[in-house]
């Protein structure tokens, strides 16, 4: 991700950003929930590193010919 559209300090503008919901099971929004108060954060902040991070990780599997 490049310098520029890297989140600082999870900020994001609503100008620069769509909304994206999803139905989840209550017991994945409890361990959501213990995840975030650890981390001292909050949901969106969280489901957004997430994402990130699954989004890093599949496009190296990609490059690597894994599915």
């Amino acid at each position: 991700m490049s310098k520029d559209r890297k989140l600082r300090r999870g900020i994001v503008r609503a100008e620069d950003s769509t909304f994206v919901g999803a139905r989840v099971p209550l017991f994945v929004v409890e361990a959501l929930d213990r995840a975030v108060a650890v981390l001292v954060t909050d949901r969106s902040k969280f489901l957004r590193m997430a994402l990130q991070e699954k989004i890093a990780r599949t496009s190296q599997s990609a490059g690597k010919g894994a599915r």
